[in-house]
């Protein structure tokens, strides 16, 4: 599943050689390179791996851009009094060569107003509270909120679909079918809206609560129905016990 159509990634104040060993390489090689995954199941080498992970499923074009300082130590002390000129040529060829793959291949993206306002909330409290918003806990803040929308969502719709159409007391086979059914349209409402539950931890929240719910929906109305009974036959027992009829 691919969600975004490309990511372009621009590396500032780069120094170092492009190169794999003795090898030379391109800017692009060398964002793949940074995207390899290690192997291996610790939480540390998950915590590493999470931001790799998304950023290979979900951008099928990627490109990367390598900036080297725009000028030297001592003018990048006034550079906001520079003119281009006293730019570094590299930087500016780099930063044309940028401007031009944005301007003229790097496709826009339409982010529904959801996700997008999650995630501008990430970032709006990281930079309040005064640290550096980070891709990595983005997308683990960003999932979690997404996920936990989606679970009460496809449960709403669950519920209201099953209250619709089922009419309790029933038999469990009967009951057992509209769920199923029902279940695989929430099912399908919860992955419209998820984000990154690629170990479906959120839709196994989603499945469990529901299917509980409505047995204990069932089991309740069929006792209470049971003990209505159980009641009234009890009060003509004892009517009847007390006019000396038969029963």
């Amino acid at each position: 599943m691919r969600v975004f159509p490309s990511f372009v990634w621009a590396v500032r104040d780069f120094t170092l050689e492009l190169k794999m060993g003795n090898k030379q390489i391109t800017s692009d090689e060398y964002l793949e390179s940074a995207l390899t995954l290690k192997s291996g199941s610790s939480p540390q080498t998950e915590q590493y791996n999470l931001p790799r992970r998304c950023l290979r499923h979900f951008f099928a074009v990627r490109k990367c851009f390598v900036l080297p300082r725009p000028a030297s130590t001592q003018n990048m002390r006034r550079m906001e009094e520079l003119t281009e000129k006293e730019l570094d040529s590299e930087f500016l060829e780099q930063a044309n060569t940028f401007c031009h793959y944005i301007f003229d291949s790097a496709d826009p993206k339409t982010v529904t107003g959801g996700p997008l306002g999650n995630l501008a909330e990430v970032y709006v409290e990281a930079i309040r509270s005064g640290k550096v918003p980070c891709l990595e806990n983005a997308v683990v803040s960003l999932a979690k909120i997404q996920n936990v929308r989606a679970v009460e969502q496809a449960l709403q719709f669950y519920m209201a679909e099953m209250l619709s159409i089922a009419q309790l007391p029933m038999c469990p086979e009967e009951l057992s079918d509209i769920h199923t059914v029902t279940e695989k349209k929430a099912i399908d409402v919860f992955i419209i809206m998820s984000f990154n539950d690629n170990d479906q931890i959120y839709q196994q929240e989603l499945m469990v609560p529901a299917d509980t719910k409505n047995c204990e929906q069932n089991e309740q109305y069929i006792f209470a129905n049971v003990e209505h009974k159980f009641k009234s036959f009890s009060h003509f027992l004892f009517l009847s016990l007390v006019l000396g009829e038969n029963v």
